[in-house]
């Protein structure tokens, strides 16, 4: 119930979306558990829900046939996953293969895009959101038959970023983040 009030507060309030991951006590209720808790919140929830993986922080690791049933569920538009497992991204492309897909972990981004991936719902994006945004905007060029940007021009910027992610991925967030922001006056 407060989840189904939390959603309808944050979709009243303009949210276009919510990130949405199982409850972390739901440990021990298994798959079936979990399912029927996400079954009674997106009959309830008017905004467009995007299903949140994230099994360290909550205990709970989706699999192919939870993904598929997600995937039928009212309201689900797509998930992200932050496991940070490769092994993931064809598997959750298989279960959902009309929604929006975005990794967490931005190492993963351009494999991401390779299995078909929408992009990146990131925390490096807070100080690196233009870079980012220019490696899947120019992945996404070449489909739509621009002659500006090409795959390859992505992978090389992508290349050139990577160990920069890999840097500010190791440091402690989100205080790392807001020190960046605030030296580049960005933030006060």
């Amino acid at each position: 119930d407060e989840a189904v009030w939390l959603a309808k507060c944050a979709h009243d309030l303009g949210a276009d979306a919510l990130l949405v991951m199982p409850p972390f006590y739901f440990r021990a209720a298994g798959a079936d558990g979990v399912l029927d808790w996400f079954e009674r919140f997106t009959a309830e929830c008017r905004a467009p829900v995007l299903v949140y993986h994230f099994p360290k922080m909550t205990g709970i690791t989706f699999t192919e046939e939870m993904l598929a049933r997600l995937a039928q569920m009212p309201n689900v538009i797509g998930a992200k996953d932050s496991s940070g497992e490769a092994a993931n991204l064809p598997m959750f492309q298989r279960a959902m293969p009309e929604h929006s897909l975005f990794v967490g972990d931005e190492t993963l981004l351009t494999q991401a895009l390779e299995h078909g991936w929408s992009g990146t719902i990131s925390g490096v994006a807070n100080v690196l959101a233009r870079w980012l945004a220019q490696i899947v905007g120019e992945w996404f060029a070449e489909e739509s038959g621009q002659d500006t940007a090409t795959r390859e021009s992505a992978l090389s910027k992508f290349e050139l970023f990577l160990p920069l992610i890999q840097h500010l991925r190791a440091c402690p967030q989100p205080v790392t983040h807001k020190a960046m922001l605030a030296e580049l006056g960005v933030i006060g």
